[in-house]
């Protein structure tokens, strides 16, 4: 198969899944400044590298997924699911905007935190500015490394390497946001 074809096979599939797995790292160094209390949901976790990261530091964690990709639950479509849960914490696909629904699906869910991890381009998008500033925004923590994901959780595919942020709301934070940068 000619590189063009594998192309557009790929993007496809990418259209209808857009699956990159969530370094480790990436999840401990949320977690070296945010700490959870009750259930966390992860509702696009893949092959569970995030699920993994959260089960290890003690956390009860439900992982679904639309896709089944042999960890959690697959066949889930999150923005069609109505459970409140304590906490939602993914990398959510960022397809045709999809994060969009699903960051405000899970503040409508979530009755404690959501965080995102979310590319730093799209804090300075207009529909973003607009969200953060009528939301229980806490904290914005830019990674101080770039982040890789791997396209279809295959670690000798990583994806163009990004600036990153976790974007946390915590519906029980009064005072003000926060942007901290973190390390990994």
């Amino acid at each position: 198969m000619d590189r063009s074809a594998m192309f557009r096979r790929w993007h496809r599939r990418r259209m209808t899944e857009d699956y990159y797995a969530t370094d480790p790292p990436v999840t401990e160094a949320l977690l070296s400044v945010e700490e959870f209390e009750g259930q966390i949901w992860e509702p696009c976790c893949g092959e569970g590298w995030m699920s993994d990261v959260l089960l290890a530091h003690g956390y009860d964690v439900l992982s679904t997924d639309l896709i089944d990709r042999g960890y959690g639950t697959g066949g889930v479509n999150f923005l069609e699911q109505y459970r409140r849960v304590p906490n939602i914490v993914t990398n959510p696909p960022y397809i045709d905007n999809r994060h969009r629904s699903i960051v405000v699906h899970a503040l409508n869910l979530a009755e404690r935190k959501v965080a995102m991890l979310l590319t730093a381009s799209m804090l300075s998008d207009r529909y973003f500015i607009r969200l953060l500033a009528a939301s229980p925004l806490k904290a914005i923590y830019f990674l101080d490394f770039r982040v890789y994901t791997f396209r279809d959780g295959d670690r000798d595919w990583p994806s163009l390497n990004w600036s990153m942020a976790w974007v946390v709301w915590d519906k029980q934070y009064t005072g003000l946001p926060f942007v901290k940068f973190i390390r990994g």
